[in-house]
């Protein structure tokens, strides 16, 4: 836990050039076993890194690669072996425990359980890290200027804001020119007026140097940059067209939009609005997902009027080899956790469900719905459907919110009262989250004034604002987590199964506000803030209860996080002794823009491990397991004592023979950790060998070490049994 809160500091791949490298180096120094040529991408996620092997010209892209796995009751460690020219696409995960072949590929949306049935060498040019990198000289003499100069544009409003601080102090006399110790510059710092400019210059970062961004990158996009367009062969991949995706990707990375998206309300108008400055082309009454979309070339983007997007979806529209729009005509959806590939169109109405991969060039005929990947390509799961080439695509949402005023049943809140709200809540939780700060500096100061004779040294300082910030901090942390679930009773009340359209109840309006109202608890980084801290813990389970969630005993959740975790904890059973690793709970279905409450119901003694999807409605009986990349879909109901595995699911074993299958692989750890250690044993009782004969006086001699050695193998043999 503590290695995931610290994160990788330093040795993020944020700085162009050695990035890459200080990633390669972190997890190294973390034990890693990391052959030559490894390429990780930055938002990879690679746990106990000294169970891990990899081999030469491995790539993996933003996919999970842990050794830990939940169990029944316990947690397995299993190492990891990947071998040489290996590939892991976005979105796919390596289960404990995996050992995958030299050039094995696994596409996007897969995982090592499925490689021997989807891997394929042409899965490796949509692996993003494998995509060529532009020449040192390009980058160090047009992209690192160009990248300094849109960070320094973000901290203008800083700089005037120091500045219009000591003009202030001059003339209204709180300046001080007579600092000469830590102390003074301690007693200065704290002083009221001071006070107010820091709390205005995190206001002004959090909530003003996102626009000056997001502006510069769109200046850059059309200066420099210029206009992606679909390319090929030689084109794709000339020095200058390679510089442009890579300078684009470090612009703006992630689905955020440069943090914009949370201060105008994710959802809206105001998004299709940055999107088409951005490039590309948007139709009307778009619903945009909550955490954006992760694309790199805007101008490949073609999407028709009332789309709706799930969160957490990537679109690719370039591969290794070359470049191809995607185009989504009105009416289509694409739900939550999809991945597209170049060249995918989704017709008049196509949708698009949970974990599916469209593949490269892919056509989604009218009215059609696919979900997950079987083989690289989604699995149909309703066909063709030629009443949507003439139907009318407006959704709920684009009638409550665009429609003529009056449409929907409930006051609507206007695009400009959720820009405002959304503007002042982050900056009052910015206050908030840097309040322990101030607080414990003036509690120091006011403690010191207790002893005036006493030199007030750094470390003195530093010690009790110390031991000032610890409670402080942890109460703001305890009431921010009230404030949470205050503000869920009191905006939402328990939640009831049952469709809610937009157009038709305020549930959706006020679930926007509430989800508003967490940022309270987020941090600025982590994805879920406080809870980061608690993962795992007992402590987690008592928020969800006070949630509304019905959680047994003895109940593990989210040991490795989630994204999301559950977001309706009341719709959501959970039984005794259950695992539930970095999985999702989600009792919402927003289909076609029609959202929809369903129950949840998790047995006893069920386990979700990483990457598992249980669907609004599913349910799991007691001691049944959902192994990595699997989704149980909507009504499905996991048996007791199986095993279930695949998007959507194709494997089911017995509970048996998993476990089998595990004590298989530990049997195999802990034999191969045996022999590792008797060749060293064997070594050292050599070089004992070695040793005695070449002694010549009162050395031992050649039977007195054989014996030695004998006893000494004999010793590390059994204690190995032992254990």
């Amino acid at each position: 836990q503590l290695v995931n809160i610290l994160g990788k500091g330093f040795f993020r791949d944020d700085l162009p050039i050695i990035g890459p490298q200080l990633v390669r180096i972190y997890y190294s120094l973390m034990g890693a076993r990391l052959g030559q040529r490894v390429q990780i991408h930055r938002f990879a996620s690679l746990g106990q890194a000294d169970l891990l092997t990899i081999g030469d010209d491995v790539a993996l892209d933003h996919c999970t690669v842990r050794p830990f796995a939940l169990e029944e009751g316990h947690f397995v460690l299993l190492p990891i072996v990947i071998g040489d020219r290996c590939s892991v696409g976005v979105k796919s995960t390596v289960a404990p425990g995996s050992v995958l072949p030299p050039g094995t590929c696994i596409g996007p949306l897969s995982s090592s359980h499925e490689s021997h049935e989807d891997a394929d060498p042409a899965h490796r040019r949509y692996c993003r890290p494998t995509y060529p990198a532009p020449s040192a000289l390009l980058v160090l003499l047009g992209g690192v200027p160009i990248l300094l100069a849109v960070a320094a544009l973000q901290f203008v409003p800083w700089f005037l804001i120091l500045k219009l601080m000591v003009s202030d102090a001059e003339q209204n006399g709180w300046y001080r020119a007579d600092i000469h110790s830590v102390y003074t510059a301690f007693l200065w710092w704290i002083t009221p007026q001071r006070l107010f400019y820091f709390f205005v210059l995190r206001v002004v970062k959090r909530c003003v140097q996102p626009f000056l961004k997001l502006a510069a990158v769109v200046a850059v996009k059309w200066v420099v940059v210029g206009r992606f367009t679909p390319l090929s062969g030689a084109a794709k991949n000339s020095d200058w067209n390679r510089f442009r995706y890579w300078l684009m990707s470090k612009l703006l990375p992630g689905g955020g939009l440069g943090g914009v998206a949370k201060l105008v309300g994710t959802h809206y108008e105001v998004i299709s609005t940055i999107y088409r400055l951005l490039g590309a082309q948007v139709g009307r009454r778009v619903y945009w997902p909550g955490s954006g979309l992760e694309i790199v070339e805007f101008d490949l983007l073609k999407v028709g009027d009332d789309v709706v997007f799930g969160s957490r979806s990537v679109l690719i529209t370039s591969s290794s080899q070359a470049a191809k729009p995607i185009t989504l005509e009105n009416g289509c959806m694409v739900a939550d956790r999809c991945v597209l590939l170049p060249g995918v169109v989704l017709r008049k109405g196509c949708v698009l469900g949970s974990g599916s991969l469209a593949a490269e060039d892919f056509d989604g005929p009218p009215g059609s719905v696919w979900v997950g990947s079987h083989g690289g390509h989604a699995v149909n799961v309703s066909p063709e459907d030629l009443s949507y080439t003439v139907r009318d695509t407006a959704t709920p949402f684009g009638r409550a919110f665009y429609g003529p005023r009056g449409q929907a049943s409930y006051p609507v809140i206007p695009l400009w009262a959720i820009v405002l709200y959304s503007s002042l809540w982050q900056a009052f939780c910015t206050c908030y989250r840097n309040c322990p700060t101030a607080l414990s500096l003036m509690l120091c100061k006011q403690l010191q004034q207790l002893d005036p004779f006493d030199p007030h040294t750094p470390l003195q300082l530093f010690q009790v604002t110390l031991l000032a910030f610890v409670p402080l901090h942890l109460l703001l942390c305890l009431s921010a987590l009230c404030v949470d679930v205050a503000g869920k009773w009191l905006l939402l009340g328990r939640r009831k199964q049952g469709a809610y359209p937009w157009d038709q109840s305020p549930y959706c309006q006020l679930w926007q506000c509430y989800l508003t109202l967490q940022e309270i608890r987020r941090g600025e980084r982590h994805a879920t803030g406080i809870l980061d801290m608690i993962h795992g813990s007992q402590y987690l389970v008592w928020y969800f209860r006070a949630l509304g969630g019905k959680i047994g005993r003895n109940v593990c959740l989210y040991p490795n996080g989630g994204d999301p975790v559950m977001t309706e904890p009341d719709l959501v059973s959970i039984g005794d002794f259950c695992g539930i690793d970095d999985a999702s709970l989600i009792a919402h279905i927003n289909t076609r823009g029609i959202f929809r409450l369903n129950p949840l119901f998790v047995g006893r003694g069920c386990v979700l491990k990483s990457g598992t999807r249980l669907l609004s409605g599913a349910s799991m009986e007691a001691h049944s397991i959902m192994c990595e990349h699997t989704l149980v879909m909507a009504g499905e109901n996991v048996d007791q004592g199986s095993v279930w595995q695949g998007w959507p699911t194709r494997s089911q074993v017995s509970l048996e023979e998993h476990r089998r299958a595990v004590r298989l692989q530990l049997d195999r750890v802990t034999h191969s950790r045996l022999l590792t250690d008797y060749s060293e044993v064997d070594e050292e009782a050599g070089a004992v060998q070695g040793a005695a004969s070449s002694k010549r006086a009162g050395a031992l001699g050649p039977d007195q070490a054989t014996e030695k050695t004998a006893l000494l193998s004999k010793g590390r043999a059994a204690s190995y049994r032992s254990s």
